[in-house]
């Protein structure tokens, strides 16, 4: 695989650079710059090194000096302090582009062009990446990361077959490469081929046991077979594994909130926001949770801190909404304000989400505005089949008597 250097595809990616003035904090991305490989110290012993180029996650800061956790590839994976003169910030990733742009004019090397096309495809510009690894394939076909790195960029295109091509030809070169397992595991997954998938996750974790990544995309395979014990299962391990690790709590958390096992849910995205607290999928979530346990004043806290953070966000301005206008408790409801965040949900969904125009509805009865609100109900109908079967029947009933909805708490 030559000088290591990995790209993983699913929530995170992992790189690093150098000389810079920007601090940086726990939970920050680096790139490594160094002109080689960059030490990791600890306890004055080196405990491994970093290939240039390799983003890494800031787990602990130091001083100048920075914790870091890096997989060398093959089941390999060090830890250890590395010096702010061998890395420079993630962001913005213009800069780190134009860093490795000055090296390559210098002296081209098929390693700094992917380094750049791994940026490139980070700002979502995967023609521009495609073709610094073609550069760079074209000046070493031998390398099985730029194989991987182009799959990876084919991929987000959504030019399935392209990426299977090139994930073949990586485990061709090096048939241990566990990111390219994992990444072609991806694309079985994306075309609906689950036991592929699984298939080749599995082969990615007997490479490496502790490919934290490779256990979350097995767990999102479970999930969406609706095998929910085994994903809890995989989503486990990807938190025992790495306890700093968000998407593993998050989507545990989400898999508890399926099972309507509320208070494990909120104790996930609890430790979500005690590592993330500008996390607004946790506060929604949570706050979902709290109000599916009668823990309305929670709930519309975590709204509000959701909201502070993201005004706009459509599934918080519903869900604050549904509370103010369906909550059981009085104390909670307000009509005015329920049909302000719920149409404010719909316009920033273009009134094509039937689960915001029924809260719109809703919040229109709580003002006992019950015939614009049966034409609210009528409008989510034609939105959603199951929705006009299964749910708007009582709504349109009650409404059409003059009566609000409430929202009826079954655990």
């Amino acid at each position: 695989m030559g000088a290591t250097m990995r790209t993983f595809c699913c929530f995170c990616l992992i790189f690093v650079l150098a000389p810079t003035a920007y601090a940086q904090k726990q939970g920050d991305k680096i790139v490594v710059i160094s002109a080689d490989r960059a030490e990791l110290r600890a306890n004055e012993t080196v405990t491994g090194t970093v290939a240039r180029g390799n983003r890494l996650r800031v787990d602990d800061v130091n001083g100048d000096w920075f914790w870091v956790k890096y997989s060398n590839g093959n089941g390999k994976h060090v830890a250890g302090w590395i010096h702010r003169d061998y890395i420079m910030p993630h962001k913005p990733i213009s800069k780190v582009i134009d860093f490795f742009t000055a090296s390559i004019q210098k002296k081209p090397t098929a390693y700094d062009y992917q380094v750049r096309g791994m940026l490139w495809s980070d700002k979502g510009e995967y023609d521009i990446a495609i073709a610094d690894y073609n550069e760079s394939i074209r000046l070493d076909p031998k390398q099985d990361d730029a194989w991987n790195n182009r799959g990876l960029a084919w991929y987000r295109k959504r030019e399935y077959d392209k990426a299977i091509k090139d994930y073949d030809e990586a485990l061709r070169i090096d048939p241990k490469c566990e990111l390219a397992w994992n990444n072609r595991g991806l694309i079985w997954k994306d075309k609906g081929e689950y036991d592929k998938a699984i298939k080749d996750y599995d082969e990615a974790l007997r490479l490496d046991p502790k490919f934290v990544i490779a256990w979350n995309n097995r767990g999102d395979i479970e999930r969406e077979k609706g095998n929910y014990d085994k994903a809890i299962k995989y989503y486990g391990e990807v938190i025992r594994l790495d306890p700093k690790n968000i998407d593993g709590w998050n989507n545990r958390g989400y898999i508890w909130k399926l099972k309507k096992k509320y208070e494990n849910a909120i104790q996930d995205f609890t430790e979500v926001l005690r590592l993330d607290p500008e996390n607004v999928y946790a506060w929604n979530s949570r706050g979902f949770c709290s109000r599916r346990t009668g823990k309305y004043y929670n709930a519309l806290n975590d709204y509000n801190k959701a909201l502070k953070i993201d005004s706009k966000n459509d599934e918080t301005l519903n869900d604050r909404a549904w509370i103010y206008a369906t909550c059981p408790n009085e104390i909670f409801r307000d009509g005015k304000q329920a049909i302000k965040d719920a149409k404010q949900a719909c316009e920033l969904s273009n009134w094509k989400d039937h689960r915001f125009v029924d809260t719109y509805g809703a919040a229109l009865a709580e003002a006992g505005r019950f015939d614009e609100a049966i034409k609210q109900i009528e409008k989510a109908m034609s939105l959603d089949a199951d929705y006009a079967k299964e749910t708007a029947p009582k709504m349109l009933k009650l409404f059409k008597a003059k009566q609000p909805y409430r929202e009826e708490l079954k655990n």
